[in-house]
């Protein structure tokens, strides 16, 4: 496993200076965003979903709540030590959204062809950082893939369907991201919904290294508002 400890692709890429930033943070059930100047407040339940109104959250329930139970069972059979990593996980995934959108467009080749997203996911492989208390600097980036949908367990294969309905209704395509815990293989699915101006203003910044600047704001802690 990749030594994420020595960021090896740390560059002086600044990820913060990328413009469509806030187009990334999206209410989960009908994907307004900050960008709209919508004002969105997180799930009291898993501290990650994000939503407009408590109507979009009661919508998005029957989905939302296999990824709830699923880090929910992982939370009771893990030992004590570690059984804080379902929230941490969680806390940090939200505070790096903006960041892993942008890194996983380039990474699946959505630029050239946005088909990809329907049978591709970006996958994130991260390990606890030790004795750390701040959400953003809580994992370590170890690595980074594209891996097919074929690839993953058919119970999240199920949920990657139903949200990818709902942004082909809306003529849209959605980015999926799993954040991967490598030692504790708790997990954390991440849907972005992408327009095609989103896509113009998220791509250039990270064409080419998106690892390198990926890496560097998600292993120093740096956070797009």
């Amino acid at each position: 496993m990749p030594d994420g400890s020595k960021y090896p692709y740390a560059t002086d890429v600044d990820p913060a200076s990328y413009p469509g930033r806030q187009d990334l943070i999206q209410c989960q059930t009908c994907f307004r965003s900050k960008g709209d100047g919508t004002t969105l407040f997180k799930c009291s339940g898993c501290g990650i979903d994000k939503y407009c109104s408590k109507e979009c959250q009661k919508r998005d329930w029957p989905k939302h709540k296999i990824k709830c139970r699923m880090n929910q069972h992982t939370s009771n059979i893990i030992p004590d030590r570690i059984s804080d990593i379902p929230e941490r996980l969680r806390h940090f995934t939200s505070k790096h959204r903006p960041v892993l959108a942008a890194a996983a467009y380039q990474a699946l080749g959505l630029e050239t062809d946005i088909s990809r997203a329907h049978s591709n996911l970006f996958v994130v492989c991260l390990r606890p950082r030790q004795g750390n208390a701040r959400p953003e600097t809580a994992f370590i980036a170890v690595d980074a893939i594209v891996s097919s949908l074929d690839d993953i367990s058919a119970e999240l294969r199920g949920q990657i369907k139903k949200i990818d309905e709902v942004a082909s209704a809306k003529g849209m395509a959605c980015i999926f991201i799993l954040m991967q815990c490598m030692e504790t293989n708790v997990s954390n699915l991440v849907p972005f919904m992408i327009s095609d101006s989103t896509a113009m203003t998220m791509a250039p910044d990270f064409a080419g290294r998106w690892k390198a600047t990926m890496t560097k704001a998600l292993n120093e802690g740096q956070v797009l508002k």
